[in-house]
C-alpha cells in the first residue's frame, strides 16, 4: 500500500498540515503520528471502497486512529532521534523531511514489525 499511493501528490498535501512553521521538516513522535494516521487514513478508506465498490468513506474518528498509531511514531523518534537536552523535559525528536517521510515510511514499518514494535539499545539510556 505505501509503496502504491505514497506519492509525491499525497505527500505534498500532507506536508503542507504537518510542517505549519515551513521548516522542511517535522521532529515530534506526535507531528509523526500525525503524518502515519494520514497514511493509515487513506489505506481504510480505500480499503472500505473496495470492499463496498463505491467512492465513499467509512466513518473515522480522528482521536482513535493517533491512537492507534502513536506507539509506532514514538518507537521511530525513539529508535532514531535523540533526548533534546535543550528542553525541559528532554523529549526525544527526530527531524524528518518530506524526502525522508516518503522514502523511509515502508522501511520503518518493516522494522517495527520485525521488532514487534520494541526497542533495543545497545547502551543504557
Amino acid at each position: 500500500f505505501i509503496n502504491k499511493y505514497l506519492n509525491d501528490k499525497i505527500v505534498n498535501k500532507m506536508w503542507q498540515k504537518l510542517d505549519n512553521e515551513d521548516n522542511g521538516y517535522i521532529e515530534t513522535a506526535e507531528d509523526i503520528a500525525d503524518a502515519i494516521a494520514f497514511m493509515t487514513m487513506l489505506y481504510k478508506v480505500k480499503q472500505y471502497q473496495k470492499k463496498t465498490k463505491t467512492k465513499g468513506r467509512p466513518p473515522i474518528n480522528k482521536n482513535e486512529l493517533l491512537d492507534e498509531v502513536r506507539h509506532i511514531s514514538t518507537w521511530i523518534v525513539k529508535k532514531y532521534g535523540k533526548k533534546d537536552v535543550n528542553t525541559i523535559d528532554k523529549v526525544f525528536v527526530y527531524r524528518i523531511t518530506k524526502d525522508d517521510f516518503t522514502n523511509n515510511l515502508k522501511s520503518w514499518m518493516d522494522e517495527y514489525i520485525e521488532w514487534d514494535g520494541a526497542l533495543i539499545f545497545e547502551t543504557s539510556l
